[in-house]
């Protein structure tokens, strides 16, 4: 189990009314929810850094019956930022964007989105987006998305990177990719490195448009290789801010 985060640490959020009598029993869940709970109950080393957060499972049957504030409002007494995590449908507008008051819909995997109100964030996961068919298949392909989106997290929350700033989303991407195990499976050296910058314009081009490719270019070298940095510090932020800067870049 990684340290600094135990099941009792992660709030598992159902929220799901008792079955009445005569009623059908509830859809078996999801692959994706399988997996998900699973990581998030005992977490591996690599999600050492949800221990910074307040972490909760969100399940579908707990999206569409709970109020925002069921959901989102912090335990009393735990200062951390929120990380909510939850499946969907691609299709779908999204349990955990319905909550942020809008139905985005990302054509990847997954979408991170920040509360304009209050301190945290939450994962939605595009299920159907998903290519494994075993749950031990599944546990693998959502822990990287999961560390993948856990580093913008961190950029955003912890770091105080601005996802306005092409540079910054094309900095976290970059880091992202490198520490989410997206290229793991490409030989080490020069391929995994083409992978992660390949991966890393994709997933910026919404913000920076056509800059994309000499913007990831430009940041390259100063946020490949570097470490999750877990910590909430003013001094966190500063060295994101110093490796954009570093590139000439805002």
């Amino acid at each position: 189990m990684a340290d600094g985060l135990s099941p009792s640490h992660t709030t598992e959020t159902t929220l799901t009314p008792a079955p009445t009598q005569g009623s059908k029993p509830g859809r078996p869940e999801s692959l994706c929810v399988q997996a998900l709970r699973d990581l998030l109950s005992n977490p591996p080393e690599r999600l050492s850094g949800l221990s910074a957060f307040q972490v909760r499972l969100v399940t579908p049957a707990a999206a569409r019956s709970a109020t925002r504030a069921q959901l989102l409002v912090p335990d009393k007494g735990d200062s951390r930022p929120l990380f909510l995590a939850g499946c969907t449908k691609q299709r779908d507008a999204g349990p955990v964007r319905r909550l942020l008051k809008g139905s985005f819909i990302h054509p990847g995997e997954a979408s991170w989105h920040t509360f304009p109100d209050l301190s945290g964030g939450a994962l939605d996961i595009c299920e159907d987006q998903l290519h494994a068919t075993t749950l031990e298949q599944a546990r693998r392909e959502v822990l990287k998305i999961v560390v993948h989106e856990l580093t913008h997290a961190t950029d955003q929350i912890a770091h105080g990177a601005d996802f306005s700033s092409c540079a910054a989303v094309a900095c976290s991407e970059v880091r992202a990719y490198d520490l989410g195990g997206q290229c793991d499976d490409v030989e080490p050296g020069r391929k995994r490195r083409e992978c992660v910058q390949s991966g890393a314009e994709w997933s910026s081009i919404d913000v920076c448009g056509e800059n994309t490719a000499p913007v990831v270019l430009g940041v390259f070298e100063h946020c490949y290789g570097t470490p999750m940095e877990h910590n909430f510090t003013a001094a966190g932020a500063a060295r994101l801010a110093a490796k954009t800067a570093a590139a000439g870049l805002k």
